[in-house]
């Protein structure tokens, strides 16, 4: 339901989408037929508002024309006007002239002065009076071209307003329909504001997984048709996406919290594989809580140990010590009596510091009673080179790291050893291509080939490294002791002679480790910067890491993805189907059918009023002793049924 929602989620949102883009796609195409109208409204307007004003034009020119002849007609009477000044001004300067020349009689100048005004007056009385009637005139024509002037003028602004009116009409329609559009696209840039800010809500509170989830899910079956090999590499990319990182990766192996879950009546159980030993975290943890050395027992039980272990379980109970039991499994004749005991004795006064440890492997023979009552740890060997590597060094201390009078040779070749570790424990899962006998090598292996690197390095002299006596001793001894077959052997101390070399001391570049160079012995002062390279590591191995060619992946590939499905398909429903391809039904469509059949069948409750009435005859002075029986499991029975009647109803 959760992956159907998702996909409809993700349906809606790109339809969503696609109306946005449409919308706006629609508005620009309005918009710009409205600029198209109004540049065309515009190009009409121009030739009329252009006629309009070379009309108007034309008639002041011409008015003006008529002016300008008027005045140069007038020209004539003025030019006469000014000939008859120039003239006067002639005489007076002849009379001046003999007024110097001669000395006359006042008289004499006054009788000539007379004569020369009557003269000046009639010979220039005429031509004043026509300049003076020429000035009216032109004073006149001047009015009536001013006239003319303020008409075109007026004519003009008229039509001048009018164009404007019109342009104003024009421009009020196109801004009117530009606010609509600006309207619109604030809309549509509000609604993309929106969708943008939930997608990021969606991606800060994780809801990005309704998008990755239906994709991955999607990636996966398109590489389960194409590529099967792959399919365990696209399942683990759908669990990161749909749960996160962290279920991806292998956490690390955390006692204290299981130890805090328990208590003195709670047993509990460590479930081991090959390749996995809890003991080292069990002794470090009784360490860190003062149960070290006696106070804590450990008995390997075998034949005969059953008694010694029951001894040791009851002085633990009342003194407050801890019992590891180990090998569970490989004594199935007394694990009835251990389950008798713990029943027998769990709450009768234990002290609340007594632990009961058991370690086991997977066994149909363990009893169930102490599984179900047990605090149960699982530990598996890490899967992956990184995963070994990052395992290793969380739980190597630092002080264990730095302790060695030669440092730098010692974390390099712990590094190594490490490596080569991790390496040897992944080469099983290629088959007999990895190992011809599939080995169980131990955390302890490890650590005895740890102390024995320190050792030899504090033994030699500086700047001497025994490389050849490493090789023997942790390659033939504390590793080879385990390996069985003699081309296997071979294998074992190749790979361990690549590592345990001169080159990964020598300063320079670090040494490769593969083919590919990712892999190498870092210069780390800490086991934080150790385990901060690991990070770095990728999380899946290519061949050329264990000296194996690519097509060695395909056959391992193949073989957990049919693992896988394998899987799959055990855990799927048995019932339905009929033989016709048909789904079949889940377990919750089981037991629901289971659920109301019962209900169907089951019976309502007995009712007193409607029995036969001899059934609770009375007898004397009370029931018969029929009815008093019946009463009795009546009553009972009623509660039974009542108590089966609500535990189905919580059921469904």
């Amino acid at each position: 339901m959760l992956v159907t929602l998702q996909r409809r989620t993700l349906m809606a949102s790109v339809i969503a989408l696609l109306i946005i883009i449409m919308m706006t796609v629609l508005l620009l195409v309005q918009f710009s037929r409205t600029v198209s109208a109004t540049a065309a409204i515009n190009d009409q307007l121009s030739p009329a508002a252009d006629a309009s004003s070379a009309l108007t034009l034309e008639q002041a020119n011409a008015n003006l024309a008529l002016a300008d002849a008027t005045l140069l007609d007038r020209g004539d009477s003025v030019q006469a006007y000014r000939s008859s000044i120039g003239q006067a001004t002639t005489l007076l300067g002849e009379i001046d002239v003999a007024i110097k020349d001669e000395e006359v009689s006042l008289s004499q100048l006054v009788t000539a002065a007379r004569a020369a005004q009557q003269e000046w007056v009639d010979r220039a009385g005429n031509p004043i009076v026509a300049a003076l009637d020429a000035g009216r005139r032109t004073r006149a024509m001047k009015l009536m071209a001013s006239d003319a002037v303020q008409t075109s003028y007026a004519a003009m602004t008229t039509a001048s307003r009018d164009l404007s009116h019109a342009i104003n009409m024009r421009r009020d329609e196109a801004v009117a329909s530009a606010n609509g559009f600006a309207t619109l696209l604030g809309i549509i840039l509000v609604l993309i504001c929106v969708v943008i800010t939930a997608m990021v809500a969606f991606f800060v509170l994780g809801v990005q997984r309704w998008v990755l989830v239906p994709l991955s899910s999607i990636r996966h079956d398109l590489t389960r048709a194409a590529r099967e090999e792959k399919s365990v590499i696209a399942v683990r990319e759908f669990v990161r996406a749909y749960l996160g990182p962290f279920f991806c990766e292998p956490p690390p192996f955390d006692l204290e919290g299981s130890f805090e879950d328990s208590s003195a009546q709670t047993p509990i159980i460590f479930i081991t594989s090959p390749g996995a030993d809890p003991i080292d975290y069990l002794l470090k943890l009784a360490g860190e809580k003062g149960k070290a050395g006696p106070t804590f027992k450990i008995i390997s039980l075998g034949q005969g140990q059953g008694p010694i272990a029951e001894a040791a379980m009851e002085g633990a109970r009342r003194s407050g010590d801890w019992v590891c039991l180990q090998n569970c499994h490989l004594s199935v004749s007394w694990l009835p009596k251990l389950e008798v005991i713990l029943e027998q004795t769990t709450g009768q006064g234990e002290h609340p510091d007594y632990r009961l440890w058991l370690t086991t492997m997977a066994s149909p023979a363990f009893p169930v009673a102490v599984l179900q009552n047990g605090v149960k740890i699982t530990q598996e060997p890490p899967k992956g080179i990184k995963a070994n590597l990052n395992r290793t060094f969380l739980d190597l201390s630092d002080k264990e790291y730095l302790e060695c009078a030669k440092p730098l040779e010692f974390k390099k070749l712990v590094f190594a050893v490490a490596f080569y570790h991790a390496l040897c424990l992944e080469r099983r899962k290629f088959g007999a291509i990895g190992w011809n006998v599939p080995y169980d090598w131990m955390t302890s292996d490890l650590k005895t080939g740890i102390m024995q690197i320190r050792m030899y390095l504090n033994e030699t002299p500086p700047g001497i490294v025994p490389f050849e006596t490493l090789n023997n001793v942790v390659g033939d001894i504390s590793y080879g002791g385990r390996v069985t077959d003699k081309w296997d052997k071979r294998t074992n101390l190749s790979i361990l002679r690549k590592y345990f070399q001169p080159a990964i001391v020598a300063p320079g570049d670090p040494y490769p480790f593969s083919e590919s160079g990712v892999y190498f012995a870092p210069e780390a002062p800490t086991t934080a910067d150790v385990r901060k390279y690991i990070e770095g590591l990728p999380l899946d191995e290519t061949p050329d890491t264990f000296g194996l060619h690519e097509n060695a992946a395909i056959t391992l590939q193949m073989k957990e993805t049919g693992e896988l499905m394998a899987t799959l398909i055990q855990m799927q429903p048995r019932s339905g189907g009929g033989g016709g391809g048909g789904g079949g039904k889940s377990n919750d469509d089981v037991v629901l059918e289971i659920v109301d059949e019962v209900q169907r069948r089951l019976p309502k409750p007995f009712d007193r009023e409607v029995a036969h009435p001899l059934t609770f005859a009375k007898e004397g002075e009370g029931i018969n002793s029929l009815g008093v029986f019946l009463d009795q499991e009546m009553v009972r029975f009623n509660v039974l049924i009542k108590r089966v009647r609500s535990t189905l109803e919580q059921l469904k």
